[in-house]
């Protein structure tokens, strides 16, 4: 059996699970993150959107304040040499402002209608398409100095002390543009749990 971590690089923040996704859209199953720049997700050419409620446009906003947060963490310089305790702590910095609004509204967002959840994710996109684009390469970029298998472990420590708390308030859906596999492997890196099953296979 081929360890998940073979056939996707474990997720270290939503950036790099953003890449490795992307990678799979137009790369073969277990592409490196960082071996090139992935393209942006498929759903950026969504179709036109409904017209959204007050609680709706809210998750857009806290979708769309994600990403630009963590846009802002990764392309932070001393990232690129920072030690894992380090890392975390300035990618949890960035994400802290907007964890509460995510927090507020996980149980509305996961109380709706699959199709409408996904348009929520997808008008995030329509509206943050820089944004987005520029999240991909950065994580590109940032997650290639984790490409070595021996330094996965970092990239898995840093996932668990940066997300651990937002996976704990399921406030993780914010990942939700990207697929459930996206949002389920993230977080399973952020409890801890996908080290645990690796080390049973």
């Amino acid at each position: 059996m081929v360890r998940r971590t073979e056939r996707h690089v474990a997720a270290l923040t939503l950036a790099a699970c953003v890449a490795s996704l992307s990678c799979h859209s137009t790369s073969p199953s277990g592409a490196a993150v960082g071996s090139s720049v992935p393209a942006p997700p498929p759903v950026l050419r969504a179709a036109p959107t409904p017209d959204f409620t007050a609680a709706e446009l809210r998750m857009v906003e806290t979708v769309g304040a994600f990403y630009e947060s963590l846009l802002t963490a990764l392309k932070d310089p001393a990232l690129a040499t920072s030690g894992v305790d380090a890392c975390a702590a300035r990618i949890a910095a960035n994400l802290e402002p907007v964890r509460g609004a995510a927090r507020e509204l996980a149980a509305p967002h996961a109380a709706l209608p699959v199709e409408r959840r996904l348009a929520i994710h997808q008008e995030a996109f329509r509206r943050h398409p820089a944004e987005v684009r520029a999240l991909v390469e950065a994580a590109g970029r940032w997650t290639s100095r984790f490409r070595s298998p021996g330094d996965q472990p970092q990239f898995r420590r840093i996932t668990e002390q940066a997300l651990g708390t937002w996976a704990h308030d399921g406030a993780l859906w914010v990942a939700g543009g990207f697929g459930p596999d996206a949002v389920e492997e993230l977080r399973e890196w952020a409890t801890g749990r996908g080290e645990k099953d690796e080390a049973r296979s």
